[in-house]
């Protein structure tokens, strides 16, 4: 009786020490189905994360909010536009996007909108048609199932007041409500009918679908553009270790795991761009971009700065032009004392101008040095004011010392692929202003530390007097990018080796598939395995085991192209792929690693062999098929005698 008391209590102190960390998803098919996908998920992060209980907190768009401005929950998962009006009124931060699947293994990151009506209605066969139309949508918030549709209507010129609108609360209530004949024709996530058929909810012969748009390796019906998946985001107060836990537990999830199946997705990826939700809600002049621009007093300065330095000089040829008349009608006392007394008001008045634009100028320097971020105002060539922060970072005492030893700020960029860099034959900020879509980062010596600093560039244009200026910011996003590219290493990197593990292969192959299938090109794979490595364990034991893979990653790394991949296929297998190689050269390739391997002086194991499968891509060849070419010449290497290369 006291073991089994003792042992209740130990259950109760081990539970008890438990932290539980709520995650708030958005119910956009309702509570009951919001569990049904996601309380596995919840499962999968309490069982890979120590000390931790997840739960799943299933909200309606009102009560997530609440529940985001109270701080009741930990994380938060929603649709993409209530992430950006969230981000913007309550600072969370997005830490992973979904990866969506279809019924097959097409992994998918973006979602669009789908607009449908009865298959048997034939007053609505297109956009054009649904004005004065009874139209149920799911809620004013809801991207997928709203908000696409409002901006693709808006395009031709069919707005809110021009429909019988109906907000439903849910996906499936909006197709029921169809199906019912409450509504004419109504809008739902891109994904929502086909979920529907799976599970035996409904009969695609029943709608006809509005404006459909076929749309590149995407496998479900839309009507609008794709925007990118959900994002999963942390709280303010969330702490930065667990959110890094959560997503370094999210990005490994198995893709053929529970949590994924029940959620029907592919698993999750690093954070995408959203841009381009952004600028939807800036045409529809939606939260967060509904509020009325403010004018600062900096913007003040800015717009009219021109008059200000106008008025002063008016102010000042005044004077000389009294001073002189004074001169000339001395004589006249009564009127040199008038003139006297109003040279003395404008000096006053010309005085205080010039207070007041030194001020303005004091106003201007507190603001940007007030900031953490690197804060620029140039004309797009030249550097015309900064904070103090790029001086710090280059070493400078003032601006004027930077921009006399250098022509552009841009110089002072390390130059390397995936990072903006002094172009030489184009203008960086140009570049940038083009490409809004992209994520544009930068690498600086910092002066102080002697290290390598990685800054995220933002930059808006505005025009004073038909001249175009740019406001540059430059953000320290170092532990950030470090964090992530530890995490993506992770997720796509053999632990022992320092390889590409077999999940990555994959991708590459998906790839290079793709590109042959467009370009029409070629390439091989090479897939090779070490000869009677189990030996080598059981004799020398697992840690020289350990040193032989190294070791042969190694080799084979060393000489193969820059453009070549190779990865750990699984135990001692390896696989190359080789882009834009035929079989012959792919062969000789394979021969050259055969004889490097055998002669090398593996210490205390002695030699070493290894036996090749060589197969090459042809037109009409499926993925499957070239591995299972590969594997059985590799297997027929091992079965002619090993240490061998077979081609055919």
């Amino acid at each position: 009786m006291r073991l089994v008391l003792l042992l209740f209590l130990s259950s109760l102190f081990l539970f008890a020490e438990l932290t539980t960390v709520k995650i708030g998803v958005l119910a956009k098919r309702g509570e009951s189905i919001t569990h049904t996908r996601w309380d596995a998920t919840a499962e999968y992060l309490s069982k890979q994360i120590e000390g931790h209980h997840f739960e799943i907190i299933a909200l309606g768009f009102d009560a997530m909010k609440q529940s985001v401005a109270k701080g009741d929950i930990d994380f938060v998962l929603t649709n993409s536009v209530y992430y950006v009006d969230l981000e913007y009124h309550y600072g969370i931060s997005r830490i992973a996007t979904l990866i969506n699947r279809d019924h097959g293994s097409m992994e998918l990151t973006r979602f669009g909108g789908v607009l449908f009506t009865q298959a048997d209605n034939e007053t609505i066969h297109e956009l054009a048609d649904i004005k004065g139309k009874r139209f149920a949508a799911v809620d004013p918030l809801s991207f997928g199932g709203w908000i696409m549709a409002q901006y693709e209507l808006q395009k031709i010129d069919i707005y809110d007041e021009d429909l019988q609108l109906t907000f439903y609360g849910s996906h499936d209530k909006v197709v029921q409500a169809v199906i019912d004949g409450e509504a004419d024709i109504g809008t739902v996530r891109s994904d929502t009918l086909e979920r529907m058929l799976e599970e035996d909810q409904i009969s695609m012969d029943r709608f006809r679908i509005i404006d459909q748009r076929p749309q590149r390796d995407f496998p479900y019906i839309s009507s609008t553009t794709l925007y990118p998946e959900w994002p999963f985001s942390k709280l303010p107060h969330t702490s930065r270790l667990l959110a890094n836990d959560v997503l370094t537990t999210l990005l490994t999830m198995p893709k053929e795991s529970r949590a994924a199946n029940d959620a029907h997705i592919a698993g999750w990826t690093i954070p995408l761009d959203y841009n381009s939700v952004h600028q939807v809600l800036k045409e529809l002049k939606l939260s967060p971009y509904d509020q009325p621009d403010k004018i600062t007093l900096t913007e003040f300065y800015h717009t009219y700065k021109t008059q200000l330095w106008a008025l002063g000089v008016l102010f000042i040829t005044t004077i000389v032009i009294i001073i002189y008349v004074l001169r000339l009608n001395s004589t006249i006392s009564s009127l040199n004392i008038n003139l006297e007394r109003r040279v003395k008001e404008r000096t006053r008045k010309v005085e205080e101008l010039l207070e007041e634009e030194k001020e303005h100028s004091e106003l201007v320097d507190a603001i940007l040095n007030s900031q953490k971020n690197i804060v620029l105002l140039s004309d797009g060539i030249i550097l015309l004011r900064a904070n103090q922060a790029i001086l710090d970072i280059s070493g400078f005492d003032s601006l004027g010392a930077l921009t006399t030893a250098h022509r552009c700020i841009c110089e002072l960029f390390l130059k390397e692929d995936g990072y903006i860099y002094d172009f030489k034959d184009k203008n960086w900020l140009e570049y940038i202003m083009e490409h809004p879509e992209l994520e544009h980062k930068a690498k600086m010596n910092d002066q102080r530390s002697g290290q390598v600093r990685v800054y995220l560039i933002k930059s808006a244009s505005f025009a004073i007097e038909h001249h175009d200026l740019f406001i540059i910011t430059l953000t320290d996003i170092s532990e950030l990018e470090s964090a992530y590219r530890l995490i993506s290493d992770r997720a796509v990197k053999d632990e022992l080796t320092g390889i590409y593990n077999r999940r990555k292969l994959h991708e590459v192959i998906d790839l290079e598939f793709n590109r042959a299938h467009h370009n029409g090109s070629t390439f091989s794979i090479v897939m090779f395995d070490i000869d009677d490595f189990k030996l080598i364990n059981d004799t020398y034991g697992h840690a020289a085991g350990d040193y032989v893979l190294k070791s042969i990653s190694k080799i084979v790394s060393a000489h193969i192209r820059h453009s070549d991949t190779l990865a750990r296929w699984g135990g001692e297998e390896f696989m190359i792929l080789t882009p834009i190689m035929d079989l012959k050269n792919a062969y000789e390739k394979a021969e050259k690693l055969r004889i490097l391997i055998a002669l090398y002086p593996f210490e205390k194991v002695g030699q070493i062999t290894c036996s090749f499968g060589v197969a090459e891509y042809h037109e009409g060849l499926e993925k499957h098929a070239l591995l299972k070419t590969v594997d059985s010449r590799l297997y027929k290497a091992k079965e002619s005698g090993k240490n061998k290369v077979v081609a055919e």
